[in-house]
């Protein structure tokens, strides 16, 4: 759920049904949140899962995204509506897409298929809340999907090859 004073839906040109939820600090926030083409990355990022994964496993996937100074970097992964906080105004923006396109925005999105839809047998067998997390295939959870929301990401366009390659360096 995503909620705020100000809000926006804005469905996405993407092969798979999906829409790009947000919020703002001011309705400024929210009527520019496209003013560096984000719905268009968000678009292409859902055809990117599409040409990775090749089916889905929800409905209709909504994108939530908050814009605000008072969490200016989280997330946290969900089956069908991955949240990302970024900075005011963050989508309007074309450096914070690029900073924030793969190790925030397309890493949550793609837990959709890595962690949630399918998950390492010793994350998703634990019996009950009481005991520690068994994390000996966490490596698959973050790792491997830290990886994926790199290609995803850099094929999407919020980032190109070279800004990849210069950041693994």
């Amino acid at each position: 759920m995503l909620a705020g004073e100000f809000f926006r839906a804005m469905p996405l040109t993407s092969n798979w049904p999906a829409e790009l939820d947000l919020t703002g600090d001011s309705q400024s926030a929210v009527d520019k949140a496209d003013d560096a083409h984000a719905a268009a990355l968000f678009g292409k990022l859902v055809d990117q899962d599409r040409a990775m994964f090749g089916f889905r496993h929800w409905q209709t996937l909504h994108l939530l995204v908050s814009q605000s100074e008072a969490v200016p970097f989280d997330g946290l992964e969900h089956e069908d509506s991955p949240y990302d906080a970024i900075g005011d105004a963050g989508l309007a923006k074309k450096d914070q897409l690029e900073r924030y396109g793969w190790p925030l925005l397309a890493h949550e999105q793609s837990h959709s298929w890595d962690g949630k839809y399918r998950r390492p047998a010793e994350l998703y067998s634990k019996p009950n809340y009481q005991g520690p997390e068994r994390t000996t295939m966490l490596w698959v959870y973050e790792g491997l999907n830290e990886y994926i929301g790199m290609l995803l990401a850099t094929r999407s366009g919020f980032n190109d090859a070279a800004y990849m390659r210069d950041y693994l360096g």
